[in-house]
């Protein structure tokens, strides 16, 4: 018999164990069922407030974006430094002219001092060569700031059609 009291024992309490276990599933299983439809009931009740909420932030942020006109800055900016561009090189054109007379002038009066026997047919010559290279200069520094300008106006123009083209978007 007192084996038999002993398994009446341990059964009891391998029984109560599993009937612990078995309420707490339940209770476990019911608290996720309350907490499943609180959700649901929630996401219900709020669920188109918050669609419209994010609906409306994202308008927002693209009117935002409209409203900041960056295709304008961004011309605006190229079209100023397009004009620096050709004001510089409208500043510098005259300078490498007179540079470059300056340079053939000093040349020809070095070369004139050298040779004496020749002294006044080279000097013509050489005065004639830096007036022809003081011209050419000139020329060639009008030519490199009306290229310049061409340049500049392209790079304006293409500011524009980016800007359109981003505008458009």
């Amino acid at each position: 018999m007192n084996y038999l009291w002993r398994g009446l024992a341990i059964g009891a309490l391998l029984g109560a164990a599993v009937g612990l276990l078995l309420d707490f599933a339940k209770k476990t299983k019911v608290a996720v069922s309350e907490g499943y439809a609180t959700t649901k009931q929630a996401v219900s009740e709020h669920g188109p407030e918050a669609a419209a909420a994010l609906k409306g932030f994202a308008q927002h942020a693209a009117e935002q974006v409209r409203d900041a006109d960056l295709a304008a800055k961004v011309k605006d900016i190229a079209s100023d430094i397009a004009s620096d561009v050709a004001a510089k090189t409208a500043e510098v054109a005259p300078v490498v002219a007179e540079k470059a007379k300056d340079a053939a002038t000093v040349a020809a009066h070095a070369a004139a001092d050298k040779v004496s026997e020749v002294a006044p047919v080279v000097a013509e010559k050489a005065k004639a060569a830096a007036d022809v290279a003081a011209e050419k200069g000139r020329a060639a520094a009008e030519l490199v700031a009306e290229k310049g300008k061409s340049v500049s106006d392209a790079a304006t123009a293409k500011a524009g059609e980016k800007a359109q083209e981003f505008r458009d978007r």
